[in-house]
């Protein structure tokens, strides 16, 4: 009787004489010592496939290369099993799969989809996709130029083509109709933009002018999505998603379809921005309607924004700034993460802090648009004892529901 453990599994193995444990003892050690322990696990089928292998090899005149190049080389050169796709089809497969699936997605969206890949499916319409070669696509989208003028497209244009090419081949392999990406180079024209925010005086113009167009033309939409992009850091493709039924007392609550990172989170409500949501009377509705209508919206914010004197507008302003100016106030992380919906800090560090110069971040979350909420703001403000800073300031941001 013999004792062996392999894989880390005890077996127990009977024999019928002493010679011959030894002989399987023996064995046992020699494949142990040759091949690891993943070599125990190969049996004479798969050891006769190996052979054929390196016999395929060397017919090839390629036996002595090294075998994670030789996997590489025929994964590069194998036939996609899902037939081959001329781009227009392939794009036009993409379309209707993002229709199927992601039916919350903004017509602007898909429409923008089109609008930027169309000067490739213009040029390659007719070209099948696997035919693509990595130093044309370069050569392409270097030589591309603003419609009219000749003048080279700017490195962010460019960028914006190489991800959209990347998402468009992506679905290519996962549908079986390319092996690799025909990208094979990295996004040279992506440059590590710092994150911008709206310095407090705009963003109070951007509200007060944002309220009086919704005065005026009685449309809440622009002063809704003003609110709760700049003082909860909600996205603008979740906020033209949301119902209001998403908004239960003092918080909103984006469901993981509605959501960019499929994930349920709840955002508490600042009082600032409870306080003129409520001029809306939006909470009288049903839960079913949007909280934000997108029909010209864009239209509609640029005159907002006109309007406020702000020239130029940074990107993710909105959700950039109230993740600045509420780190900036509470120096709270993780809850500034659970808030934005991120996973890692490196994300929330790297992408969307910006540091902050004024002297009291916290009056970013004491802006209103009317003297009748700042009056209610002085009365909170004046009712916390200011004997101890430290402790009047931890009061204040739990009074404004920051934490």
């Amino acid at each position: 009787m013999d004792t062996n453990y392999r894989l880390a599994k005890r077996i127990r193995l009977n024999f019928k004489s002493e010679e011959e444990a030894i002989i399987e003892a023996q064995k046992i050690h020699d494949q142990y010592h040759n091949h690891g322990q993943r070599g125990l696990l190969l049996i004479d089928e798969k050891r006769q496939e190996i052979m054929s292998a390196f016999q395929l090899m060397a017919r090839d005149g390629i036996s002595n290369v090294p075998l994670p190049e030789i996997v590489s080389f025929y994964l590069s050169h194998k036939k996609p099993f899902g037939g081959d796709k001329t781009c227009r089809e392939l794009f036009d497969s993409l379309m209707t799969e993002k229709r199927r699936k992601q039916l919350n997605l903004s017509r602007v969206y898909l429409r923008s989809l089109g609008e930027i890949l169309e000067p490739f499916l213009r040029d390659y319409e007719a070209r099948y996709v696997s035919t693509l070669t990595s130093q044309e696509l370069r050569d392409w989208i270097e030589s591309r130029t603003i419609n009219g003028t000749g003048k080279p497209l700017a490195n962010v244009t460019k960028s914006n083509l190489y991800r959209h090419l990347s998402l468009l081949f992506r679905w290519g392999i996962s549908q079986g109709h390319l092996p690799a990406s025909p990208l094979r180079f990295k996004n040279e024209w992506r440059g590590e933009s710092k994150p911008e925010i709206l310095t407090i005086p705009q963003c109070e113009a951007l509200l007060y002018h944002a309220y009086a167009d919704f005065k005026k033309t009685g449309m809440p939409w622009i002063f809704v999505y003003t609110i709760f992009g700049l003082f909860c850091g909600i996205r603008r493709e979740e906020l033209l998603r949301l119902k209001l039924g998403a908004i239960i007392r003092d918080t909103i609550t984006i469901e993981p379809e509605e959501s960019k990172t499929k994930s349920l989170r709840t955002i508490p409500i600042p009082l600032n921005a409870q306080l003129m949501f409520a001029t809306t009377e939006l909470d009288e509705l049903d839960g079913s309607y949007n909280i934000v209508d997108s029909l010209n919206f864009r239209r509609s914010f640029e005159r907002v924004r006109s309007n406020a004197g702000i020239i130029k507008w940074p990107k993710n302003a909105l959700r950039h700034s109230f993740a600045s100016y509420f780190y900036a106030t509470t120096r709270n992380a993780e809850e500034l993460m659970n808030r934005l919906g991120h996973n890692v800090s490196s994300t929330t560090f790297g992408h969307y802090l910006k540091p902050i110069r004024e002297e009291n971040p916290l009056r970013f979350f004491e802006l209103t648009c009317d003297n009748e909420f700042d009056e209610q703001i002085e009365v909170i403000k004046r009712s916390i004892k200011r004997s101890d800073p430290d402790r009047a300031r931890k009061k204040l941001i739990s009074e404004y529901n920051l934490g």
